[in-house]
């Protein structure tokens, strides 16, 4: 849930742009700030909204990057091998998102409250102009996690090494 209203100012911040591709946004149909985030997707060219999106994963397989909180859909969007623009919404994610920074798995723009529309609007507008940026951090995201992790866990319980 977007509690903080970040999806409108990503949207906003992708306008500012100028960026003209496709973008996805996909969010609750009960979410708070549901009305600001519809009217953001009217005022881009190439934006649609998926409400109660069954596969996220789906969406997000087929981005080039996506821009989204720090939580666990950060470590999801590593296994995909995505490259992402990631903003900290809450205390506990402020540590991944700067350990997963500083390997240049993810670009971070911090804090959300920190971060404006024209923060956005420059990292977008930098990493179009820079593809190659998107390509090393999707290959350094993909290379820190593989998928793998609860088949190595039920390996262990199974062998009772626990």
């Amino acid at each position: 849930a977007d509690q903080v209203n970040m999806t409108a100012r990503v949207l906003e911040g992708l306008r500012q742009s100028g960026f003209d591709g496709e973008v996805d946004v996909a969010i609750g149909s009960m979410a708070k700030h549901l009305p600001s985030v519809r009217d953001g997707v009217a005022k881009l060219t190439g934006a649609r909204l998926h409400l109660d999106a069954d596969s996220v994963a789906e969406l997000i397989a087929a981005a080039d990057c996506v821009i989204g909180g720090g939580g666990g859909m950060t470590l999801e969007r590593c296994v995909l091998g995505v490259a992402c623009v990631t903003v900290a919404i809450a205390d506990n994610q402020t540590k991944i998102v700067e350990e997963l920074k500083d390997i240049g798995a993810i670009v971070s723009l911090g804090w959300h409250e920190q971060v404006t529309s024209k923060d956005i609007a420059e990292i977008i507008a930098r990493l179009v102009a820079n593809p190659e940026d998107l390509c090393q951090i999707s290959a350094t995201a993909a290379s820190i996690c593989d998928g793998e992790g609860a088949r190595r866990v039920a390996d262990i319980v199974e062998g009772g090494m626990i």
